[in-house]
C-alpha cells in the first residue's frame, strides 16, 4: 500500500476511516469545502481511488447494518 503524505487530504480521510471502524462512537467531520479543491483537481488515477475507497466505505456500511439487523 501505497503510503500518504502527513497532512494531505487523502491521509486526513484515511484517519478519519480507521478511526471511525475502530470506534464505533467516533464522530466525523467533513473538512471544509474549499480544502476539497486539491481532491477534486487531482488526476484522474487519484479520482478512481478515491471513488474505490468511497465504494468500499459503503459496503462496509451496509454490512454493519445488516449484521446488526440480523445477528
Amino acid at each position: 500500500m501505497a503510503r500518504l503524505k502527513k497532512g494531505s487530504m487523502h491521509s486526513v480521510l484515511q484517519n478519519a476511516v480507521v478511526a471511525a471502524i475502530n470506534d464505533p462512537n467516533y464522530s466525523f467531520s467533513l473538512p471544509k469545502l474549499s480544502d476539497w479543491e486539491s481532491v477534486v483537481s487531482s488526476s484522474a488515477d487519484e479520482k478512481q481511488r478515491l471513488e474505490f475507497v468511497g465504494d468500499a466505505v459503503m459496503h462496509l456500511s451496509v454490512a454493519l447494518y445488516l449484521y446488526r439487523l440480523f445477528p
